[in-house]
């Protein structure tokens, strides 16, 4: 393999036990035992450039990718013998990302002033205080306090935040602010970087203690990036801290996509997702009280649209029960006399084939678009009409799926006659 190889070894020979390296990894094939990596250029004092002898890396994180800089410790080095029989240099490290959370210099940061705990009549979650256009606000999700009559917000010593009169909604992302004045709070970082160690702070499982999750950045987008963080919900809403301590995004969902092209990659298992703070957000300013009313009624709208086409995807069970539609007022009262018609005539056994599964899906597509009838005058914000508009689309949507199911389905009884 030449004399670059054969330096190479004496190299890693003289590595004392725990010696941090740092690589680029170009080409990595992945082995029962570790990862090979074929092309790959090393940043030291002595480095000679982009190198395509081989290596072999026992502990490589899964989450690493081709392209990544990576900083591992070598524990030993040596030979090991391959399948071929060649003789490739190894390296046998520990978990890359436990050991730059430990080398890395990350910036304490007053957890207790500016960490917070959500807890609301429909849910729990996190949140965080954060400098965001030279004001002060307390910064989650708006997923964490949508459709919640009560919504407190409060430290690990158990002291409620009291909430301003005004609460400001996001027009772009999944995100909700309270002003609070001038009272400080974290900085935005200005970049976030692929590789970066990365804190995550929230109420985990919602049980209401501050959890410290520590990872990296995976990737990143214009308005979204990827965290290898552990956060699991009651997390949303909490902050996502660089080692420079300051605020680069917000703890915001999970995703589980299995297919035939992930099987065997970090893409088969569950991706975490943070809201960048950097972009430039626009926001409506609404009163809380008006808010806490209005967002109540346009959440429970959502909710019972999903329980209606969910009884629609339950088509073919021998025995399907009766749903009861979230909410109270009159457009849904309507909608809950359609699911028990549709669930009423799919039970009905003297009735034919034919006639319960016009009846059923035709019921559920009724119910549909019965949920957004009524209250099409009662918003009195912006956001509540914008949010209104896009829930009547979805009705009209889920009705013509379920209307088409109901023809699939028919033509197919029929064919069995």
């Amino acid at each position: 393999m030449g004399l670059k190889y054969f330096l190479f070894l004496f190299f890693i020979s003289l590595q004392t036990w725990a010696s941090p390296i740092r690589l680029k990894l170009y080409e990595i094939k992945a082995e029962t035992e570790g990862a090979l990596i074929t092309k790959w250029e090393e940043f030291s004092e002595n480095s000679q450039g982009i190198s395509t002898n081989s290596i072999f890396v026992a502990g490589l994180p899964e989450a690493t990718a081709t392209g990544d800089t990576w900083d591992g410790v070598v524990e030993r080095s040596g030979a090991f013998t391959m399948t071929d029989g060649l003789k490739i240099p190894r390296f046998v490290v520990v978990n890359s990302d436990a050991e730059g959370d430990k080398r890395a210099k990350i910036t304490k940061v007053d957890i207790q002033n500016n960490v917070f705990l959500v807890k609301t009549d429909s849910g729990r979650g996190s949140a965080f205080k954060c400098v965001m256009d030279g004001k002060s606000y307390i910064v989650t999700n708006l997923h964490v306090i949508d459709g919640a009559s009560i919504i407190d917000i409060y430290n690990q010593k158990g002291i409620t935040v009291p909430l301003p009169a005004n609460v400001e909604i996001c027009k772009e992302d999944d995100l909700a602010r309270f002003p609070i004045g001038n009272e400080g709070g974290l900085e935005i970082q200005e970049e976030v970087v692929i590789g970066e160690i990365v804190i995550a702070y929230g109420n985990s499982q919602g049980s209401d203690v501050i959890t410290e999750l520590k990872g990296k950045v995976l990737g990143v987008g214009p308005t979204t990036f990827e965290v290898s963080c552990p956060f699991v919900t009651g997390n949303s809403g909490g902050p996502i801290l660089g080692t420079s301590g300051k605020a680069m995004g917000v703890a915001s969902f999970l995703t589980l996509r299995k297919s035939e092209w992930s099987k065997k990659t970090r893409f088969e298992e569950v991706r975490r997702f943070a809201i960048n703070l950097q972009k430039k957000q626009s926001w409506f300013s609404i009163p809380l009280i008006v808010f806490q009313k209005e967002s109540k009624i346009l959440a429970e709208s959502e909710q019972s649209l999903e329980e209606i086409m969910n009884l629609a995807v339950q088509y073919g069970r021998s025995f399907l029960v009766k749903t009861k539609i979230t909410a109270s007022d009159a457009n849904r009262k309507k909608a809950q006399g359609k699911v028990n018609t549709a669930v009423d005539s799919y039970n009905n056994s003297k009735i034919n084939a034919n006639q319960r599964c016009w009846l059923f899906f035709g019921s559920l597509a009724e119910a549909c678009e019965a949920i957004p009838e009524e209250n099409r005058e009662f918003w009195s914000t912006e956001w509540s009409k914008n949010r209104y508009n896009k829930i009547t689309d979805l009705s009209k949507e889920y009705a013509i799926e379920i209307r088409a199911e109901r023809d699939e389905v028919g033509r197919a009884l029929k064919s069995l006659k």
